[in-house]
């Protein structure tokens, strides 16, 4: 009985190389996704209710997406009750990832160091509490 001759490895892995690049053709680097469309800001509470920091500036992030529509730009605007002491979560769904990406930039701007309010680039069905059918666009 013949044993089997084994593959050399200098000729193997070029070989398993080659193979390899069609699987992989079809995917992207993380460098060229396309920027996401969507994004929503939480304002939160540690049991003593929303801050009135965090409230204001919830106000002014809203004020931000409606400055956009009112341009022309293409938006949606959700608002979603998170809990009892008037959590609140504003998503916003652009239809460009230009402006999509202006409005965050300028929402982080507005947010940073204030406690309490988060900024997440999402999609606006994710969870905690997507938009049920009833509620209505913003």
């Amino acid at each position: 009985m013949k044993t089997p001759r084994r593959i050399p490895a200098f000729v193997l892995l070029p070989l398993m190389a080659i193979l390899a690049v069609p699987a992989c053709a079809g995917q992207s680097s993380p460098e060229s996704q396309p920027t996401p469309l969507s994004f929503a800001v939480y304002a939160l509470s540690i049991g003593k209710g929303v801050p009135e920091e965090a409230r204001n500036a919830l106000e002014e992030a809203r004020n931000i997406l409606e400055e956009d529509r009112e341009q022309g730009v293409h938006l949606e605007i959700f608002e979603t009750v998170l809990g009892l002491e008037g959590e609140r979560r504003v998503c916003a769904v652009y239809d460009d990832s230009e402006a999509s990406e202006s409005a965050f930039t300028r929402i982080s701007d507005l947010i940073e160091g204030i406690e309490l309010i988060n900024l997440v680039r999402e999609d606006c069905e994710s969870a905690p509490n997507p938009p049920t059918p009833e509620e209505k666009e913003v």
